[in-house]
C-alpha cells in the first residue's frame, strides 16, 4: 500500500512539473534599416512600446533608425531561432548572416553577439533588453568604446524616460 501511495505521489509531482515547463520560444525576425551599423537594443515591458507583430508563428521586430526598439512584450528565454534582414525603403529584405568574433572575413557585415540579454538599472527600474551588433569584424571594437556606450545609454534613457 505504501508503494502505491509513493507511486501516485511521484506521478502527480511529474504531472505538475511537466505542466509548469515553458513551451519552446517563438522564432523571431529582426527587420533592420538598410545601411544601419551599430548596437541594437530591443527593450521589453514598455507601455509605449510596439505591439507584437507576427508573420505566421514568428515574432517580428521592426528596428528603428536609432537601433533602439521599445516593445510591450515580455522577453522570451531559451534557444530562439533568429532571422535578420536589412530592409530598404521599398520593403525589400536582404538576409544578414550571424557571425562570430573569430569570423575570417573582416569586411563582411553581419550580426555579432546574437542572443545577448541583460538589463539596465536596479531592481526597481529594471529595463530588460536583448542586444546585438550590426557591423563588420574590423569595426566591432568601436561599438564597445566608452563614448559610444555612453551615447547609446543616454539615448535609451531619453527614449524610455528612465534613469539607471
Amino acid at each position: 500500500m505504501k508503494n502505491i501511495k509513493t507511486l501516485v505521489l511521484l506521478i502527480v509531482c511529474m504531472l505538475i512539473i511537466s505542466s509548469c515547463t515553458k513551451q519552446t520560444p517563438e522564432p523571431e525576425i529582426y527587420l533592420i534599416p538598410h545601411g544601419y551599423r551599430g548596437k541594437v537594443n530591443i527593450i521589453f515591458n514598455q507601455l509605449k512600446g510596439q505591439e507584437m507583430i507576427y508573420e505566421g508563428n514568428k515574432i517580428v521586430y521592426k528596428v528603428p533608425e536609432n537601433g533602439i526598439l521599445l516593445v510591450k512584450a515580455k522577453p522570451q528565454y531559451g534557444f530562439i531561432k533568429h532571422e535578420y534582414y536589412f530592409v530598404d525603403a521599398s520593403g525589400k529584405r536582404t538576409p544578414i548572416n550571424i557571425l562570430f568574433d573569430n569570423h575570417k572575413n573582416t569586411k563582411e557585415t553581419g550580426i555579432y553577439r546574437d542572443g545577448t540579454v541583460g538589463s539596465y538599472g536596479n531592481s526597481e527600474q529594471n529595463l530588460k533588453f536583448q542586444e546585438f551588433y550590426v557591423t563588420d569584424k574590423q569595426s566591432l571594437d568601436k561599438y564597445f568604446s566608452v563614448q559610444y556606450n555612453n551615447d547609446f545609454s543616454k539615448a535609451i534613457k531619453q527614449i524610455t524616460g528612465t534613469e539607471f
